[in-house]
């Protein structure tokens, strides 16, 4: 639930909108994509992650700094097996800037990603834009493009 800031009411926040940002009603919905995909990262749910994504549409992909290729829909069901066995995890996504319109929706931002033992626990922030078409009712992730921060990694 999101209050009169567009801020989460509760204090643990998953996503915050960036202090200018507004985003009307329509546009929710794509929006809550980010919380489902933080959600599922904490709660250690590969399945619900992958279902964020447009993985079947032929247009798919995601570019990471960490991978030196486009990341395909397989690779992308490896790392959700990944980031589910974290221990652990915090996933935020920060400053967030969001578009959206009929068939296109654009959210842009920083990514924060914890995880590990209080004395091994380790941050990796990245910059992201996620570009969400809507596909049978629901928005989902086309493209995505992560940029680790440089020394957070």
């Amino acid at each position: 639930m999101m209050n009169e800031t567009n801020q989460p009411s509760d204090s643990s926040w998953l996503v915050r909108l960036a202090q200018d940002q507004e985003i009307d009603r329509k546009s929710m919905d794509a929006f809550q994509v980010l919380r489902r995909v933080a959600e599922a990262i904490h709660s250690h749910d590969a399945q619900a992650l992958l279902e964020e994504f447009a993985l079947d549409d032929p247009r798919f992909n995601v570019f990471e700094t960490s991978a030196p290729y486009r990341m395909s829909a397989e690779d992308i069901r490896g790392t959700a097996d990944v980031l589910a066995a974290l221990r652990d995890p915090d996933m935020r996504f920060d400053d967030v800037r969001f578009d959206c319109a009929d068939a296109v929706a654009i959210a842009t931002g920083y990514q924060v990603l914890r995880a590990g033992a209080k004395e091994i626990r380790r941050r990796y922030s990245s910059r992201f834009s996620l570009v969400m078409i809507p596909i049978h009712g629901r928005w989902k992730i086309l493209h995505a493009h992560f940029s680790a921060i440089p020394g957070t990694r």
